[in-house]
């Protein structure tokens, strides 16, 4: 079966725990700190997304400080069939390959940070990302969480990803902060066609 994955800076839950209705709400003014949030959750599902073989199976959620999410699947049949950068893997890469995944929310909020001239206080997003941290330890072992980030924000680095980083964020809060997982998968693979972002192995 494809291996569910689910990432949250904030308190980790599935889709099913949260009674939120699945439609297009109008737009509201974000805060600063709701923003952030969607910068997180839109860090991991672009880096998700550029490695080909992962999939959003459900919405994007930054509803607030312990109700934010994205989950995937990975499907072992795009791992083989999908063209993809690079050599191809074995399992031990790929697990490296969700934990980086799972490094970007702390990645993006670092970057988004930097752009709005905000120092990032690492040990308070640290502290945040605990369900990320939880869920990095269990895949790779402690700590690697530092190391991980440094290897994401590499990656988000690139002006090409990061404008799909804020292709995301603008359909975050268009959505006022729930993307239907369908709406998330288009907006992605739209923005990833526009910017011309190869599909690729994350290192």
């Amino acid at each position: 079966m494809p291996l569910t994955i689910y990432l949250g800076g904030r308190r980790r839950r599935t889709p099913t725990q949260l009674n939120l209705p699945h439609h297009h709400a109008a737009a509201v003014p974000f805060t600063p700190q709701n923003l952030q949030v969607a910068y997180h959750e839109a860090g991991h599902a672009v880096l998700g997304h550029i490695t080909g073989i992962y999939q959003i199976n459900g919405p994007i959620v930054t509803a607030g400080m312990t109700k934010a999410w994205v989950s995937f699947h990975c499907n072992p049949r795009l791992v083989a069939l999908r063209a993809r950068v690079g050599q191809p893997r074995n399992q031990a890469d790929l697990v490296r390959e969700q934990a980086i995944i799972g490094a970007a929310g702390v990645a993006a909020e670092h970057i988004h940070l930097r752009n709005m001239g905000v120092t990032p206080n690492s040990r308070a997003l640290f502290r945040g990302a605990h369900g990320d941290v939880l869920a990095i330890r269990q895949l790779v072992g402690p700590g690697h969480f530092n190391q991980l980030v440094q290897h994401a924000e590499c990656h988000l680095a690139d002006p090409r990803v990061w404008a799909m980083v804020e292709d995301l964020v603008q359909a975050i809060t268009a959505y006022s902060g729930f993307v239907p997982g369908y709406a998330a998968a288009w907006t992605l693979e739209r923005s990833r066609r526009h910017q011309a972002v190869a599909f690729r192995i994350l290192r």
